[in-house]
């Protein structure tokens, strides 16, 4: 971030000092519009762990951010949405994120991009896919991790019982939400 000093000469001889901070760029759109809602979840019982809000999205990273959480008695779907200055502190952010959030612990296997998820097609600037699974449990995480524009997006299904196809359906609806916010169409 930029700051500017100004250092001038005030009345009766004394100095002041100014400082002013640059207006972060307008959002491309409301950051609510990029987030999941349950109706294009699949299947059913699926319920929203309370409203969307900036502390579902637990990173301490961006000017804005939210995040949503929905959970059925077999899956859940996390997501976070974070907003940056402009698109080369996103990149940044993106590729510490997924460092970061790609990371196996010592009880999960490695992420790995199945064959069913190798001819994804999004519009995302930059992005990384990938699912591993908990060895204790069996369940598996898939997750999609994305920049459009000053945006990062992180999506996190937690499974028993989805498919592959289940998760590129979520993920063309994040990318669609993101495409027609970062280009919108008259």
């Amino acid at each position: 971030m930029l700051f500017l000093v100004t250092l001038g000469a005030g009345g009766c001889g004394g100095w002041h000092l100014e400082f002013s901070t640059p207006v972060p760029h307008p959002a491309p759109c409301p950051i609510q519009e990029l987030l999941l809602d349950v109706s294009v979840l699949p299947g059913d019982n699926w319920q929203e762990m309370g409203e969307p809000s900036e502390k579902s999205a637990p990173v301490r990273m961006g000017i804005e951010k939210i995040g949503t959480s929905f959970l059925n008695p077999t899956n859940s779907v996390l997501q976070g949405v974070y907003r940056f200055e402009g698109e080369s502190q996103a990149r940044s952010a993106y590729r510490e994120s997924v460092e970061s959030w790609f990371t196996t612990s010592q009880n999960d296997t490695k992420w790995a991009a199945p064959d069913a998820l190798a001819n994804l097609v999004v519009n995302a600037d930059r992005y990384r896919v990938g699912c591993n699974e908990l060895q204790s449990g069996g369940l598996e995480h898939c997750q999609y991790v994305a920049q459009y524009g000053p945006y990062v997006i992180k999506l996190l299904l937690g499974t028993s019982a989805l498919s592959y196809v289940d998760f590129i359906g979520l993920v063309n609806e994040v990318d669609q939400r993101a495409t027609s916010c970062i280009n919108p169409q008259p």
